[in-house]
C-alpha cells in the first residue's frame, strides 16, 4: 500500500491537539500531552511513523518505540500486518 492508498483507505484524524502538527495536520508527537492521547486509542487505529535502515519512512500498524517520528490515529482500523512505504520526495 502507498501513501495515497492510505489516506484513502484509514482516513487519519486531525491533531487538534496542536493547529500546526506535520503530517497534514495528522501526526501526533512521541512525548508528552499527545503521547497520552494516542494511548488512549484502540491500538487497532493507531499507525506507528518510523524511519528505516535506509532513511526511508514507513507506516507501520500499531505503537512502536524503536525508530519512532510519530503516531497518526485513523478512522478506521487496520488488521496489523499492513505497512505504507512513504514516498518523501
Amino acid at each position: 500500500m502507498n501513501e495515497k492508498q492510505f489516506y484513502q483507505h484509514f482516513t487519519p484524524i486531525a491533531n487538534d491537539l496542536d493547529t500546526k502538527a506535520s503530517w497534514n495536520g495528522c501526526m501526533y508527537e512521541t512525548y508528552g500531552a499527545e503521547l497520552f492521547y494516542v494511548k488512549r486509542y484502540d491500538e487497532r487505529y493507531v499507525w506507528t511513523i518510523i524511519e528505516g535502515d535506509e532513511g526511508q519512512w514507513y507506516l507501520i500498524p500499531g505503537y512502536h518505540f524503536i525508530n519512532r517520528i510519530g503516531y497518526i490515529i485513523t478512522k478506521q482500523p487496520h488488521d496489523g500486518v499492513c505497512d505504507v512505504k512513504i514516498d518523501m520526495q
